[in-house]
């Protein structure tokens, strides 16, 4: 018996597109960014589209829109992190208000556009109902945005640990508890190679999936890129 853990943007939902708007306008509402025009420059979205695998919670989404719109940034180069990146404190706070009151207010008044934003990966609809229970959630994701997709796409689950829960590692070892498992037989999935190596500090046995967007940082050569090898690696096969 093991339990299955799955990340969920870029694992369940492809959710760029949705993340690329979002932040966008979140950029809009913060006072120094106010003056942005309504209508994003095609090669702003591209370079967040090609950056996006370095965003970890949504508060990076403020860093990686500042290095976007910085011109005196290479942006020939692929970003590998955004640690360089400086910022006051009072400006990435305003931006992730502004960030969750824009995604809560087109869930609330523009549900259909939210759905049509975030569409499933074929890969886990092939999947979902061979992944063994019980199947968590473990993400950085806000818990609203993710029941209204997991809703809407018939998704269920046994547990959600979301952005206010704590870390992945710590949610592991929760799901380790809650049934008395060895956190060996936690099985995680993760498109973020950073993610996993933190969960793999835990001792679960931990997977990286291949149709996220963060599988060209320093990536191994084992990914996970279909439907028939995601439930092999949660079947513990």
């Amino acid at each position: 018996m093991g339990a299955s853990a799955l990340d969920f943007d870029g694992v369940i939902c492809d959710s760029i597109n949705e993340c690329c708007n979002t932040s966008y306008e979140a950029m809009r509402r913060c006072q120094t960014y106010s003056s942005l025009p309504s209508q994003m420059k095609s090669e702003w979205r591209s370079l967040f589209y090609l950056n996006r695998g370095v965003v970890r919670p949504a508060r990076d989404y403020f860093k990686l829109w500042k290095w976007i719109l910085d011109p005196a940034e290479d942006h020939d180069l692929r970003l590998s992190a955004l640690g360089h990146i400086s910022y006051p404190t009072t400006e990435l706070h305003e931006f992730e208000n502004a960030f969750f009151a824009e995604r809560t207010s087109k869930i609330n008044k523009h549900p259909d556009t939210f759905i049509r934003e975030n569409p499933i990966y074929d890969e886990v609809m092939q999947a979902w109902d061979q992944i063994p229970r019980p199947i968590y959630i473990v993400t950085t994701k806000d818990e609203l945005s993710t029941r209204t997709l997991l809703t809407h796409y018939g998704l269920e689950i046994d547990g959600l640990f979301s952005k206010d829960s704590g870390s992945k590692p710590y949610a592991l070892r929760m799901i380790s508890r809650i049934h008395n498992l060895a956190i060996q037989d936690v099985r995680f999935v993760d498109d973020n190679p950073e993610h996993v190596q933190d969960a793999r500090s835990t001792g679960a046995t931990c997977g990286l999936i291949g149709w996220g967007y963060g599988p060209y940082l320093n990536s191994p050569p084992d990914i996970i890129s279909s439907a028939e090898e995601l439930i092999t690696f949660l079947s513990h096969e």
